[in-house]
């Protein structure tokens, strides 16, 4: 395995170094590099069609990924006033600043994926 600037790139990726973002390594494995500065923190749980508020600490950046194999999830970071919707299996990486991550799934048990970087 290189080192790029004290991270580790997999050799043979093709994926372009980012400070904040999943790739697929040569084994087809997701790997996820954090490198900028701040905490992170992962959330993770299960939604059904009724909004869930997740409070988080202010945010500069999120991850979030939709884990269920065929539920979406409807993601809101406005206090679920405006909603966009993540197929299943799908992820977001934004820039975003929030202290609230809003999640509603389109049926019971759609499960999610959430990192926070602050």
């Amino acid at each position: 395995m290189a080192h790029m600037y004290g991270i580790n790139k997999v050799a043979g990726s093709t994926t372009s170094w980012h400070p904040l973002r999943s790739f697929k390594n040569i084994l087809g494995e997701y790997l996820l590099r954090v490198t900028t500065s701040g905490v992170a923190k992962h959330y993770n749980g299960s939604v059904d069609a009724s909004n869930d508020p997740i409070t988080v600490g202010l945010t500069k950046r999120v991850i979030i990924q939709n884990t269920h194999a065929s539920q979406s999830l409807s993601v809101s970071f406005d206090g679920g006033s405006k909603y966009f919707t993540l197929a299943a299996g799908k992820s977001l990486d934004i820039d975003v600043e929030t202290v609230q991550i809003d999640v509603l799934g389109s049926g019971v048990g759609t499960t999610y994926e959430i990192l926070v970087l602050e």
